[in-house]
């Protein structure tokens, strides 16, 4: 899947907790999480229509998912049962992020709202308004001080969420943002949408430090790995590449299937789901094929999540359930 650098990086981290030669951490780094299945999946019919965003708590014990009935469901990530909702958006709910206390959740509607919730109180505490038409992407910064939204206006927000204003607003050369992300230093974020044109820009000023070129009609879904070295792009053309985050420069291309929607890397850097068509995949760090996959009865998987631990990946997507799958 990767480059020399990601490897490497992967390797040092494993010396870091293990306090392992260079060459043990290697051939150990090497072996591990390749032997991946999707299997025995929690199915959960949560929202009826679409679900559009899911992802879990850093804690790991639940699940978000937003979709088209214009609610946020709280599942108990084991078992999958609802155990609650957040409600207040007017339309489909397309984005959701949170914060590391696993209890300051943000969500964007195509109502145009940013909304703030409590989720131990189950409670909105504030709607944030800006936006000139649907958003649809949404990212945290590594700090949890600022998000970052983008819409169907073409415009991107960066809001500070203690004072809950707008810090600054970009207009963008794209004419439809689908998708918006923070590199693991907080300094830049990149920005996706209709048209192959994907932007690198610095969070201070707004400058637009690198223009990748992906080939496709649009890029709806952006990953950057958590050590910072790669950025992976989903194309509708159904190929996932991967960038250099130093040069941006291409690495390489997943051939994933129709219509790429959704990619994530999980907390390790180790492996990258992708989602497409009716059809999730799996990849490791070195691997050519996917070290797992599975085809699915739907005509989009739109939304994946791996579990802090990666033991499980959430999915959702055009018949509006959640799936929970293990990672054996």
């Amino acid at each position: 899947m990767t480059s020399n650098k990601h490897f490497k990086q992967l390797v040092r981290a494993r010396m870091a907790v293990t306090g392992e030669s260079y060459a043990t951490a290697r051939s150990r780094v090497d072996v591990a999480e390749t032997d991946v299945q999707l299997v025995d999946p929690v199915v959960v019919d949560v929202h009826g229509r679409h679900g559009q965003a899911v992802l879990f708590t850093p804690d790991g014990t639940r699940i978000l998912s937003g979709g088209q009935d214009a609610r946020v469901a709280v599942l108990d990530a084991a078992t999958g049962k609802v155990e609650g909702e957040l409600t207040g958006h007017g339309k489909v709910v397309n984005g959701l992020a949170i914060g590391s206390d696993s209890n300051l959740v943000v969500s964007v509607s195509s109502d145009r709202a940013v909304r703030l919730w409590d989720l131990s109180a189950r409670s909105q505490v504030a709607v944030l308004d800006g936006h000139r038409d649907a958003v649809v992407a949404l990212d945290m910064s590594p700090d949890g001080s600022t998000v970052i939204t983008g819409g169907y206006d073409g415009r991107v927000r960066l809001w500070d969420l203690t004072e809950r204003t707008c810090l600054v607003e970009h207009p963008s050369g794209l004419k439809r943002i689908a998708a918006v992300v923070f590199t693991p230093d907080g300094a830049r974020f990149v920005e996706s949408g209709q048209g192959p044109g994907v932007h690198v820009r610095d969070v201070e000023d707004g400058t637009v430090v690198a223009e990748l070129d992906s080939g496709a009609p649009g890029v709806v879904g952006l990953a950057v790995a958590p050590d910072g070295s790669m950025l992976a792009t989903a194309g509708y053309d159904g190929t996932v590449r991967l960038w250099d985050c130093e040069s941006w420069s291409p690495v390489r291309g997943l051939q994933v299937g129709e219509r790429a929607n959704a990619v994530c890397f999980s907390r390790s850097g180790q492996l990258l789901a992708v989602a497409a068509k009716g059809r999730i995949a799996i990849w490791s760090f070195q691997q050519d094929d996917p070290v797992a996959s599975v085809d699915l009865r739907i005509s989009g998987v739109y939304a994946l999540a791996f579990s802090p631990d990666a033991r499980r990946l959430a999915q959702t997507g055009a018949d509006g359930k959640v799936r929970i799958w293990n990672l054996r």
